[in-house]
């Protein structure tokens, strides 16, 4: 781990980027929490992505070095967290942690530990801290699974990505199991496993990836961006990986629960969009055969549910990724007003 006792000089700036929409009681704790954190040379952006609700007035006063932005529209997670990165880097930062605004850091080496994790392994341009989740009653995520895609890419790219990490077969490597939390966070050798992707809810990215690779792409406007990010960053020559010793507390308190279908309308749609910029014909051919089965088999749940709002929303997803048609589209913008 660095010593973070040395002058915040001699040590790699961080930019950390908290993306704000509609959410500033849930903003002001990961905020909050954000203040444990030992690693002197860091600083703080708060990205607002057009909120329509006005902020607290002592909102700013609780977080006097804070650097805000403010987008005045809606750009959703990727064009939210790019416009909070290209400040990032032109403050100088050598590195940008993502951090969802519903993630709490409990960890005052977090920082220290990612650094120290990318000064080891120079080849990766993203890293990323496992994620003790939480659902909106409080109760713990025991664990998550990749889907056949990612998996069957991540086979074809010669990155075993859902046995590296975890004991539990099939476990997704990004998400923690709770009763194993402890030996995780306290493991310090095997600290780092290189996967196909990480959460998107915490991600600790090079300058240098993101000078090369790009930013997010803003067509997908939220879901499967990091998932694209990182096969971007692969298919650039960059390793993704895993960093063992270190987690971040994620509550998912922003799912947009009032706003039925949007969810389903991105599944539906994103896929194509990454199936299309694959390089290689057969991961294309892949990624979208397993995603059309994917929404076939959703499809029938949500019918069987009787969810017929996102039942809808979801073919209309899937004709929207067929007739290419990204970014804030006006059935997005229709589904994301709280019904």
């Amino acid at each position: 781990m660095l010593n973070t006792e040395n002058c915040p000089g001699e040590m790699p700036q961080v930019a950390i980027i908290v993306l704000n929409w509609n959410a500033w009681a849930v903003t002001e704790k990961a905020l909050e929490s954000i203040n444990c954190l030992r690693y002197p040379n860091h600083e703080v952006i708060l990205v607002d992505n057009g909120s329509s609700c006005l902020q607290p007035e002592d909102f700013l006063d609780k977080f006097p070095n804070l650097i805000f932005v403010q987008t005045g529209a809606n750009l959703g997670y990727t064009g939210g967290n790019n416009a909070g990165i290209k400040v990032a880097l032109k403050r100088h930062a050598s590195y940008v942690l993502i951090l969802n605004n519903d993630v709490l850091v409990k960890d005052p080496d977090l920082l220290s530990k990612l650094v120290s994790a990318s000064h080891d392994t120079p080849s990766a341009g993203i890293f990323a801290p496992q994620v003790v989740q939480y659902n909106r009653d409080g109760m713990k995520i025991p664990d998550r699974y990749y889907g056949r895609a990612q998996t069957l890419l991540g086979l074809l790219k010669g990155t075993n990505s859902s046995s590296d990490l975890s004991s539990h077969e099939g476990a997704h490597p990004y998400f923690l199991a709770v009763s194993d939390q402890d030996q995780h966070i306290q493991c310090l050798n095997n600290d780092v496993a290189t996967v196909t992707q990480v959460c998107g809810c915490a991600m600790f990215i090079t300058r240098p990836f993101l000078e090369r690779v790009g930013f997010f792409d803003e067509r997908l406007f939220m879901y499967d961006d990091e998932y694209d990010l990182c096969l971007r960053g692969i298919d650039a020559g960059f390793k993704i990986q895993q960093v063992k010793s270190t987690s971040v507390t994620r509550l998912n308190v922003c799912s947009q629960h009032d706003m039925p279908g949007y969810r389903t309308y991105l599944f539906g749609r994103n896929r194509f969009l990454l199936a299309k910029k694959r390089t290689r014909p057969l991961h294309s051919a892949l990624f979208l055969c397993l995603h059309l089965i994917s929404s076939s088999k959703l499809a029938i749940t949500l019918l069987r549910y009787g969810s017929w709002h996102e039942f809808t929303s979801l073919i209309n997803g899937v004709r929207d990724g067929i007739l290419c048609r990204w970014g804030m589209t006006p059935l997005l913008n229709t589904l994301l007003k709280p019904q």
